[in-house]
């Protein structure tokens, strides 16, 4: 009777510690779903909260663009070629301006113009013409640096860049005395850009149907909001009219 109550005894211990055992693996389970669940929520909600912040980059530089717009557009090239860095809402923000005007519209390019202009500006083994022909061109698309499917088609001769401009140019040695010349004096109208064309472009450039300019209305905006963990950018691009930035596109990564 005694050495079966101890054997009772025993096994009972056995049960509690087993029991307990279990009940501290349940709970370490809940506890390890909950802190996950905990870091996913405060992830999602970092996450949107980055999100607000790229948008706000967007709208604080945009009104950058509105406070040029009563000068004369070639004071947007400066946007074009820095960019913003400042804090919003606790939240690191980086923005950057990139002049659409200033590249070539591929939509306004004649087919026959086409094969010159791409393979001019070849990337790698395959030409940008055969990258982007078949759809738009997005911002971040690395042939977006010369090449954009947003705007009227006029290209600002104030801000085009050296590789763009070199479609044009008969000479590379003119090309080069015109863009030292534009840093200092930019183009003021319309007369000097034809003066331009008829003196240093091509004579027999098929590319000559491109209107040119001495002004920007076409930007896009990219903005990136960054934590020490994650960061989101977002992309817009913006017409300048009539005191008024309009967004016609957006995307986020």
């Amino acid at each position: 009777m005694t050495l079966k109550s101890a054997s009772e005894r025993g096994f009972s211990v056995l049960y509690v510690i087993l029991i307990l055992i279990s009940v501290v693996l349940v709970l370490s389970t809940v506890l390890t779903y909950a802190a996950r669940s905990y870091r996913l929520e405060k992830y999602r909600t970092e996450k949107l909260q980055l999100a607000f912040a790229a948008r706000s980059g967007l709208t604080v530089t945009a009104e950058d663009l509105l406070d040029c717009a009563d000068k004369p557009f070639t004071s947007f090239s400066h946007l074009s070629s820095s960019e913003k860095d400042f804090f919003l809402q606790g939240f690191r923000v980086k923005t950057l301006v990139e002049d659409e005007n200033a590249k070539i519209n591929i939509k306004k390019i004649k087919q026959n113009s086409q094969h010159k202009a791409f393979s001019f500006l070849n990337s790698g083994s395959r030409t940008i013409m055969e990258d982007i022909l078949s759809s738009e061109v997005s911002p971040k698309d690395p042939s977006g640096f010369f090449f954009t499917s947003f705007g009227d088609g006029r290209i600002n001769i104030n801000t085009a860049s050296g590789e763009v401009l070199g479609l044009f140019f008969h000479s590379s040695g003119d090309l080069r005395l015109f863009l030292k010349e534009r840093k200092e004096n930019p183009l003021t109208n319309l007369s000097e850009v034809e003066y331009v064309r008829q003196t240093y472009f091509q004579k027999t450039l098929p590319l000559l149907n491109i209107p040119f300019t001495i002004k920007s209305n076409c930007f896009t905006i990219i903005s990136k909001a960054q934590s020490t963990k994650q960061s989101v950018t977002v992309r817009a691009v913006f017409i300048v009219q009539n005191g008024k930035a309009e967004q016609i596109f957006f995307e986020q990564d």
